[in-house]
């Protein structure tokens, strides 16, 4: 398994004072910007050893093995944590133009995650362009942790000599080892069980899996326009098109809210129904009825299909492989 690197904590917050016992209010955390940098330079290792394995999947016509997803996924959330300390420390140059594309990495890579959970539902292969489609992800997470500067490191103060050590005394006999014990008879290996088969109804399993694909069309169609629109004529049509698509979806898994679906299966329905309800919302320009939502919000409504995707993925079934380390 791909394993990620759990990053140092960016955020120390100092100490407020309170002079007099009147309440302070609390202050802004700062940066640390060696932890920042070390956190960069983590996810920089970590995209390059994914794009060196999807290379070769796509050399050899490897098929995509379910991990791949939750592993993307959990890499756009810590660039999208560090792209957040970069923008808080102030490290960009004029104009932000480094933390806008790290803002479009997190996008790409969540959108790959998605695609990649599809095409494991489907037990696909790679086309060519997914051996070069992080270079560019990486390059911007290289500049970043060379754009941060950290304080020099203070001398360290010499080492004062060592006093000499006394003689040791003389190291007494080694007694003799004891014959060991006999060994005990092996304990047999119980026989692997078989693999049960996905107990997901055929006709569900189907429609949620048309419901995927219907999730990963909208959220390409998302991705495609810019990340800070707030609901601009010029993006209405293409919106319009992802929110179609996801209702879509929701009427696949709507149409199996009956009494004859398993408790835990309507359960997981009902879940990614809500969360593509979410995502909806957050394509509109009017307000949710539950006030939860008021605008467009793109990463928002990315987040919710991504994890809607995620759950159907689960429920649908295992696939081929998982990643492999």
């Amino acid at each position: 398994m791909i394993t990620g690197v759990t990053p140092s904590p960016v955020r120390v917050p100092p100490a407020a004072a309170t002079p007099g016992g009147v309440p302070m209010p609390d202050p802004k955390p700062t940066i640390d910007p060696a932890a920042l940098r070390s956190q960069f330079t983590a996810i920089a290792e970590d995209l390059t050893r994914s794009d060196d394995k999807l290379t070769k999947m796509v050399a050899d016509l490897r098929t995509v093995g379910a991990g791949w997803s939750p592993y993307l996924k959990g890499l756009a959330d810590r660039l999208q944590t560090a792209r957040d300390g970069f923008r808080d420390l102030g490290a960009d140059g004029p104009g932000n133009e480094l933390t806008a594309r790290l803002g479009n990495d997190v996008l790409t890579i969540a959108e790959a995650a998605g695609n990649l959970g599809m095409v494991a539902v489907y037990g696909g292969r790679l086309a060519s362009g997914w051996a070069v489609f992080l270079d560019t992800t990486i390059a911007d997470v290289r500049a970043a942790a060379s754009a941060i500067k950290t304080p020099p490191t203070p001398p360290t103060p010499p080492t004062p000599p060592t006093p000499p050590m006394p003689p040791a005394p003389p190291t007494p006999p080694t007694p003799p080892t004891p014959p060991a014990p006999p060994s005990p008879s092996p304990t047999p290996t119980p026989p692997t069980p078989p693999v049960p088969t996905n107990p997901l109804d055929p006709a569900v399993r189907a429609d949620v899996l048309q419901a995927v694909e219907l999730i990963s069309q909208s959220m390409s169609g998302i991705h495609a326009l810019p990340v800070d629109d707030a609901g601009s004529a010029a993006t209405k049509d293409a919106r319009i098109a992802a929110f179609n698509l996801n209702k879509e979806a929701q009427l696949k898994l709507e149409s199996h809210f009956t009494g004859t679906t398993a408790p835990a299966v309507l359960s997981d329905l009902r879940r990614a129904d809500a969360l593509l309800e979410d995502a909806s919302w957050q394509l509109a320009k009017k307000p949710s009825p539950d006030g939860r939502f008021n605008g467009v919000d793109l990463p928002g409504a990315l987040r919710d299909s991504q994890n809607a995707v995620e759950l159907l993925n689960t429920l649908a079934g295992p696939t081929i492989e998982s990643v492999p380390a």
